[in-house]
C-alpha cells in the first residue's frame, strides 16, 4: 500500500519513495518563516517610534513679516530640542538655545505629530556678509536633547537675503 509515495522500478525491483519527510520539512520551514516574518513585522512597528523632525525657514504673510523656523514632529514620540543653530554662505550667523535662553524654553519640546513656529529676533541674529548676485546656501540645523540633529538648506540669492533681513526686522544698524 503506498499512502503518499510514487511507485518506481528499480532494477526490476519496486521501490516505493515516501515523501512524508519532505512535505514535514517544508511544514518546518514554513513555520519557521511564519516567525520570522511577524518577528520582522514587530521590529518595524517599534522601529518607527523614534522621534523625527522636519523644519523650514520661513519669513512673510505667513508669519506675519517675522521670521521663524517652522519646525514639525513627524514621529510617534515627543521631541525635546536643544538648540538651533543658523548659517548663511558658510558663516555662523546665529543660535537659539532652548535651555539657557527662558524665552525660547516653551518652543523646547514638541508633541508627536505637531508643529511649532520658533521665532528668530533681532537679537539671536547678526547680519551676513553680502556681496553676490548668485544664491547661496542658508543652514539651518536643529538639536535635539538626545544627539541627532536636522539639517535644512535653502538656496537664497544675497539680493533676497537682505530683502528678507531688512523686512523682517533682522539687520541692525551699528
Amino acid at each position: 500500500m503506498v499512502i503518499c509515495g510514487i511507485e518506481e522500478k528499480v532494477e526490476n525491483k519496486v521501490v516505493y519513495m515516501n515523501y512524508e519527510l519532505i512535505n514535514c520539512i517544508s511544514g518546518v520551514f514554513t513555520a519557521i518563516g511564519t516567525v520570522g516574518a511577524v518577528i520582522l513585522s514587530m521590529y518595524f512597528a517599534c522601529y518607527k517610534k523614534k522621534p523625527r523632525i522636519n523644519a523650514l525657514f520661513l519669513c512673510g504673510a505667513a508669519t506675519l513679516d517675522k521670521p521663524g523656523i517652522l519646525i514639525q514632529n513627524t514621529g510617534k514620540m515627543d521631541v525635546v530640542l536643544d538648540h538651533i543653530d543658523v548659517e548663511y554662505n558658510k558663516e555662523h550667523v546665529g543660535t537659539i538655545d532652548f535651555i539657557a535662553d527662558t524665552k525660547f524654553s516653551g518652543y523646547a519640546i514638541i508633541q508627536a505629530k505637531a508643529t511649532e513656529l520658533v521665532p528668530l529676533p533681532t537679537t539671536v541674529l547678526k547680519e551676513p556678509k553680502i556681496g553676490s548676485k548668485r544664491k547661496r546656501e542658508l543652514k539651518i540645523t536643529v538639536f535635539q536633547r538626545n544627539g541627532r540633529k536636522f539639517i535644512t538648506r535653502e538656496r537664497i540669492s544675497d539680493e533676497k537675503m537682505m530683502k528678507l533681513c531688512f523686512q523682517c526686522g533682522l539687520a541692525r544698524s551699528n
